[in-house]
């Protein structure tokens, strides 16, 4: 059970990478474009 509860926390990590990585590296972009 325990070793389950790890493999859904490193894969909600992983998605929240993958969520929070595209917009954050847009956000940059558009930062770049205004100065």
């Amino acid at each position: 059970m325990d070793d389950v509860k790890i493999h859904n926390l490193s894969v909600q990590k992983l998605v929240q990478l993958f969520l929070i990585f595209p917009i954050s590296f847009v956000t940059l972009h558009q930062y770049h474009e205004l100065l």
